[in-house]
C-alpha cells in the first residue's frame, strides 16, 4: 500500500475513535490496525531516506567538480554536501 493511502487510513481510524461513535472493542481494533499502518509508514520512510542518502552521496562524489568538494554528505547532517562558495571580492 502507498504511503499516502496508509496516512489516510490512519486519519480515518483516528476520526472514528475520537468521534466516540464506535465502541471500545472496535476502537481497539481500529487502534491496532492504525499502529500497524504507522509501522508500515515508518518502514516506507526509512527506505526512502536510505535511497536519498545514496543519491546524495553519489551526487557529491560524482557530479561536483573536485575543486569545489569540501566534504561529503555523510559528514554533514543538514546538507547534501558542503561546497566552497566563491567570494565576490
Amino acid at each position: 500500500m502507498k504511503f499516502e493511502e496508509l496516512i489516510k487510513k490512519i486519519e480515518e481510524a483516528t476520526s472514528k475513535i475520537e468521534s466516540g461513535k464506535v465502541g471500545l472493542d472496535e476502537s481497539i481494533i481500529l487502534y491496532e490496525q492504525a499502529m500497524k499502518d504507522c509501522k508500515e509508514c515508518y518502514d516506507i520512510l526509512n527506505t526512502a531516506k536510505g535511497k536519498i542518502e545514496i543519491l546524495n552521496k553519489d551526487f557529491c562524489e560524482n557530479a561536483l567538480p573536485n575543486d569545489n568538494k569540501v566534504q561529503e554528505a555523510s559528514n554533514e547532517e543538514n546538507s547534501i554536501c558542503a561546497t566552497s562558495i566563491p567570494s565576490e571580492n
